[in-house]
């Protein structure tokens, strides 16, 4: 019987209900945007006053939440961040998290300034692409 530790670890890195989210602050070389969330049964998006279309946010959120660690990782040297999301919930909770990129392939996260896991860079310029977009980046 072989295994490695990492098979025990919960792949996913975000694993928070959408509707306990009170914001997400976006921030990439690009942009930077403060999405507020509300409602109890309906979500409610706004961004610098705008609403913004509940059914975007969501499907954004979506990707997210499917945002999957794939391996052990080290921390690289002096690499730009690709993108940062603060999260604060309704409990006053925050959680802040930092992408840099390591290689084509991966990308490196820091949860609250302490990491050592990689992401799929592909899937994660995907989210950016998409915060982007919510964030008025044409």
């Amino acid at each position: 019987l072989e295994w490695e530790l990492i098979s025990w670890v919960a792949s996913e890195i975000y694993m928070l209900d959408i509707f306990d989210v009170e914001s997400v602050e976006f921030t990439s070389p690009k942009a930077h945007a403060k999405f507020e969330l509300s409602g109890e049964t309906d979500i409610e998006v706004k961004s610098n006053g705008l609403v913004i279309p509940a059914e975007d946010f969501k499907a954004t959120y979506q990707v997210l939440v499917n945002l999957l660690i794939t391996d052990w990782g080290t921390a690289p040297e002096d690499t730009a961040e690709l993108m940062r999301l603060v999260n604060t919930h309704e409990s006053g909770e925050v959680l802040d998290y930092s992408f840099r990129a390591v290689s084509a392939v991966n990308s490196y996260y820091t949860l609250n300034g302490e990491g050592q896991f990689y992401v799929e860079r592909e899937k994660l310029m995907e989210l950016r692409a998409l915060f982007e977009s919510l964030a008025g980046v044409k």
